[in-house]
Formats: C-alpha cells, structure tokens, sequence
C-alpha cells in the first residue's frame, strides 16, 4: 500500500509539473496577447464564474473518492457504483442549475455587479463548460478512489494541451474586435478544452466499468443511506465553499472598485489586479505540485485507515506530510525571496511582478501547510471544523480589503493576503 501511494504521487507530482509548467508558459503567452488589464478582466469574469463552479461541484468530488474508497475496502463494488451513480444525478442536477443561471443573468453579473460590460461576453462562453466539468468531477473522485490515477492525470494534460490548441488557433480572429473579445476567445478554448477532456473522461470510465460487468447485480449492493452519507461528507464542504466562493466575489468586486478608490484609473486598476493574481500568485503556487499530490491522495488513504481504526497508521502519515511539507516550503521560500527580480524579469519582464514576489514568498510555508491540512482534515472526517475556518479567515479579508485597499491601493492589498494567511 505504502509503495503504490508512493507511486501515485510521483505520477501525480510529475503531471502536475508539466501541467504547471505549460500553464504558466501559455500564461506569459496570454499576457503578452492581452496584457495585464486584460488578465485584471479575465480575473474578473472568473470571480462570478467561480462562485457558480462551486455551486456545481463543491464536496462531489470528495464525496465520491471517501465513499467509493469505504465500500472498495471491503470488496464491494456494486455499492460504490450505486454511490456513483446517484452523486452524478445530484452533481448533474447542480451544474445545469449553474449553467443556465450564469447564462441568463450574465448581463446582471456583468453590468450590476462587476460593473464592467465587457465580462457579459465572457460569462455566457463559461456557462456551457458546467455541466461537464460536474461530469469530469464526479469521475476524477472515482479513479482517485481506486489510486488509478494516471486516468485523471491523463485528463488533465488532455484539457491543458486541447485548450492551447483552441486559444492559439483562434485569438487572432478576436484580437481585432477589441480587448472583450481577445479575453473571449480564451475563455472559448477553455469551455471547449473541458467539453474534450469530460468525454475523454467518461471513455475511461466506460472500459474501467467493463471490468466489473458481472460483479454489479443489484442484490450485492450493501445496504446504507446513500443519500445521507453523501449529505454528511459533501454539505459541510458545499457549504463551506459557497460562503467563502461569494465572499471571494465580493473581494474580487471590492479590489478593483478600491484601487479606483485610491486613485487608480480603471484600467490601471486592472493592470494592478492583473499582475497580483494573474503574474505573482500563480509563480507562487507553482512549487505547491510536489505537495498538492501527497494531499490529493491522503483523502482516500486516511479516510480508508480511519474506516478501518488504524489509528497509528492516520498519525504516522499526519506527521510525516507536515514534515515534508515544512521542509519543502520553507526551502521554497527562501529560493523566490533570493532570485525574486530574475523570475519577475525572466517570466514576464516586469519589474513590479518581482516585488510582489519579494513581499508574498514568505508566506508560502502557511500556504502551503494550510492546503495539506485541509486535504488531512477532510479525510478524517472532519469538514464542519474546516468549514467554520475557512468562512471566519474570509469574512476578515472582506473587512480588511474593504478598509485597507482605498487606503494604501496595492500595497493594502498585499497586507491582506499577508494577515490573512498568517491568522489561517
């Protein structure tokens, strides 16, 4: 068990690698299409897009891989179908909803409440990519459960190489209608990228269901509440998620609208949000790939010895993943502090980017423990504590970012994710 757990995060480690790499390439090859207000716009169009991708799939995923990985520890497979079957009827239920509400009150979002038209386009092209991508997360739960994870690796660099393909050969043909509609047609090679990697999803899932074809009869499935096992994993987490997904709007409606504020231009403000979320934090979270695979798979294998009470065997893993992770990050950490202005100049050839690398690199051992814990914490069972943390540390930043950022523009920006990271 413990050589196979190796073994699946090292593929996941190394897809996610090549994953990260490839997105902060295609990233600089983006900015340099549309530049930092138009990253500042795409950042905007996903705050609403997020809130309504968390409707559709928040704690599905999760729900599947502890419940599919419970009932295949003791051999039954027809059970963890049944599961299956009935959180893809919920999932799918959800995602449509968000679907069709993201289309038809795009206009409102759009002009009401991000207070920008030119995201109106933008909202409609993501609608269509929901239902999919509740698909394609109810299926990626599966495989993570049965530790076949080069399926779900495989997806995922799928979708990142189908989504190059569809933003390059088409961005040219938007460009010359304005910023709205280059922005658009990267927001196009997204929803069709995940239209390509749910089918593709779907087809491994087929030929991996064949295997079972007569270990499914309906009178070995195990008896249980179904519905009740799925509410008591995935409503804490969706609840959870829903709270600190609108909160996050509204800190994404709230940090443009305050370094305008301040002083800043609208597209200046942009501009400075574009380079924050759209340059420095995914340069950031780039190192996390060796550890955001370790707390992907900790899931099904705390959640398994937790069923079985091998109590020891949940401590032993506990202790070693926050000793690899304290380690790792802290290294990491001190790598972007000493070579800050090379990355920002060598990546995006901006000096700005490299300050905000200097002031954000040493929080990235809170950062990165924070997400492993939470990876631990919810295969233990434990959401409810998750949940009623993650909602206080996001209604401080709302506070902070309201106060903070017509004051000190930028510089209060930093401050927040600074405090707020330090508090978690």
């Amino acid at each position: 068990m413990k050589k196979k757990l190796l073994v699946n995060a090292l593929i996941l480690t190394v897809s996610s690698l090549v994953l990260r790499t490839i997105g902060i390439s295609f990233n600089v090859y983006i900015s340099n299409k549309v530049g930092a207000e138009g990253l500042g716009l795409f950042q905007l169009i996903f705050s609403i897009y997020t809130f309504a991708l968390t409707f559709a799939t928040s704690g599905i995923s999760l729900a599947v891989t502890r419940l599919v990985a419970e009932e295949k520890a003791i051999g039954s497979h027809a059970s963890a179908k049944n599961i299956l079957r009935k959180i893809f009827a919920l999932s799918l239920a959800l995602s449509l909803t968000a679907c069709f509400v993201l289309f038809f009150f795009a206009d409102f979002f759009g002009a009401k409440l991000l207070n920008d038209s030119r995201t109106i386009l933008g909202l409609k092209l993501l609608a269509p990519s929901l239902p999919f991508i509740g698909i394609s997360s109810c299926l990626r739960g599966y495989f993570n459960a049965l530790r076949k994870v080069v399926r779900p690796a495989s997806a995922q660099i799928l979708e990142q190489i189908a989504e190059i393909f569809f933003v390059v050969n088409i961005i040219n043909y938007f460009m010359p209608e304005g910023l709205e509609y280059a922005v658009a047609a990267v927001i196009l090679g997204i929803t069709m990228s995940e239209i390509v990697s749910c089918v593709y999803m779907y087809l491994l899932y087929y030929f991996e269901e064949r295997k079972y074809k007569n270990q499914s009869s309906v009178k070995n499935i195990r008896q249980r509440s179904v519905l009740k096992s799925i509410l008591n994993i995935s409503l804490p987490i969706a609840v959870s998620s829903y709270i600190r997904s609108a909160l996050k709007t509204i800190e994404n409606i709230l940090i443009p609208a305050g370094l305008k504020k301040y002083g800043s231009s609208n597209k200046a403000s942009l501009e400075q949000y574009g380079m924050l979320t759209g340059m420095a934090l995914p340069i950031i979270n780039f190192p996390s790939v060796f550890l955001s695979s370790f707390s992907a798979l900790l899931v099904p294998e705390i959640a398994e010895a937790n069923a079985r009470r091998h109590k020891k065997r949940v401590n032993y893993t506990i202790s070693r993943v926050f000793q690899l992770t304290s380690l790792l990050s802290i290294y990491i950490a001190g790598i972007i502090v000493l070579f800050s202005a090379e990355l920002g100049i060598a990546i995006y050839n901006n000096k700005e980017v490299s300050t905000m690398l200097r002031l954000l690199a040493p929080l990235i051992p809170l950062m990165y423990l924070d997400n492993v814990a939470d990876g631990m914490l919810k295969g233990l069972d434990q959401q409810m504590r998750t949940m009623t943390y993650n909602i206080i540390i996001s209604i401080l930043r709302v506070a902070m970012i309201y106060y903070l950022i017509p004051a000190k523009g930028v510089t209060g920006l930093i401050i927040v994710i600074i405090v707020s990271n330090v508090v978690d």
